[in-house]
């Protein structure tokens, strides 16, 4: 029997927010360079748009409009003036990465006997 290797939490909220919001290339690849960050942290950090701009290829004005377009979205978050700007989640980002955990927590108790669900529902009520 094979073993159905499943998508990571990242990689599903990343295809989540492009086949929902319709993304373009530009904006996928920025945004997929900030995800890693936002899903792990809660905090806000510092990303410098010229590094941002050498990783990805893209020259800063473009970086600045995918961040403003992914912004009016409200995948990220961003406080702070040019040089000082720090990213976050924004609250659809919010809404798809608990999407994505309720999806997960589903698939995973599709596969627990009803044994296994007794016990784990008998430890969350200790």
């Amino acid at each position: 029997m094979a073993i159905k290797k499943s998508k990571s939490i990242n990689s599903r909220v990343f295809s989540l927010a492009c086949n929902k919001l319709n993304l373009k290339r530009r904006e996928k690849i920025i945004f997929y360079r900030l995800l890693g960050f936002l899903i792990r942290n809660d905090k806000p950090f510092p990303y410098s748009i010229k590094s941002l701009s050498a990783i990805t290829g893209y020259s800063r004005s473009s970086i600045f409009e995918s961040i403003n377009l992914l912004e009016n979205l409200r995948i990220i978050s961003r406080r702070g003036l040019t040089n000082n700007v720090k990213f976050s989640k924004g609250s659809m980002m919010t809404r798809m990465c608990s999407l994505v955990q309720k999806r997960i927590k589903i698939e995973l108790d599709k596969d627990l006997t009803l044994v296994q669900k007794l016990d784990i529902r008998k430890h969350l009520f200790l």
